[in-house]
């Protein structure tokens, strides 16, 4: 599903976002297509899907899905922003996941924002869902990474793990939280632990964290303004065995 808002960091305080009570109202238009494939990849379905969203000013979300034979789906997702809105504080889509899906390899920087990523490395990294939220004493947007070329999620009680590979680069987490549970908690022993959901993130972008709480607010150049630039991306979702190349 598309996302435009993240975990309120304590920076974005004094922000009022426009896109924060968006909701998708329904597909305006819904379209599928089969073709017939080279023989060798078989046949292609296509999806495309463009749906209104309610509170937006007219604005319009398009996914289109290509799905090959080998289970692996390719998605476009772009977003058609009205004059009457303003800037967001992130643009992406969701993946939800069984919470067993814990095991976290991606190729990318390490931990970062936007305006925070010339220290962070870019590498192969391996680490946890659990260990990508950091709890802070006010719950918020959490284990955020730039620069990801892909990213894959596996679980010790399944066989199956999903990779994500980018085109371009993209912005990618995975925690076991939503921005609206991380928003509404006021502190950390506030959320429930149960982690049933592993909600992957697979972003176009974010707004930089900026210093706003005790200082000057993220810098132009950081922020996802509604300025006529082209909110679209694409990756690919491929189903994989544990143990295949």
């Amino acid at each position: 599903s598309v996302n435009f808002v993240r975990g309120t960091i304590s920076n974005d305080n004094y922000e009022n976002y426009t896109w924060n009570n968006v909701k998708l109202s329904g597909a305006s238009s819904f379209d599928v297509s089969i073709e017939n494939g080279d023989g060798s990849s078989g046949s292609v379905i296509k999806i495309n899907v463009v749906q209104e969203l309610s509170s937006s000013g007219g604005s319009k979300q398009t996914m289109r899905y290509t799905v090959y034979s080998s289970g692996e789906i390719t998605v476009t997702s772009s977003l058609q922003m009205a004059p009457t809105m303003g800037e967001m504080a992130k643009y992406g889509n969701v993946i939800v996941l069984p919470g067993a899906y814990e095991n976290v390899v991606y190729y990318g920087q390490g931990e970062n924002y936007n305006d925070r990523s010339r220290g962070a490395m870019v590498g192969l990294y391996t680490t946890t869902v659990s260990d990508m939220f950091y709890p802070y004493c006010n719950p918020q947007d959490t284990g955020n990474r730039t620069g990801v070329r892909y990213i894959a999620l596996t679980s010790d009680s399944s066989d199956i793990g999903i990779l994500v590979v980018a085109e371009g680069l993209i912005e990618a987490s995975a925690i076991h939280y939503t921005p609206a549970e991380l928003t509404a908690a006021r502190n950390t022993y506030h959320l429930d632990g149960s982690n049933e959901f592993t909600y992957l993130n697979v972003d176009y972008g974010s707004r930089g964290v900026g210093s706003g709480s005790c200082g000057p607010a993220t810098l132009p150049q950081y922020r996802l303004y509604n300025d006529g630039r082209d909110y679209t991306y694409t990756y690919t979702i491929v189903p994989f065995e544990k143990g295949d190349d």
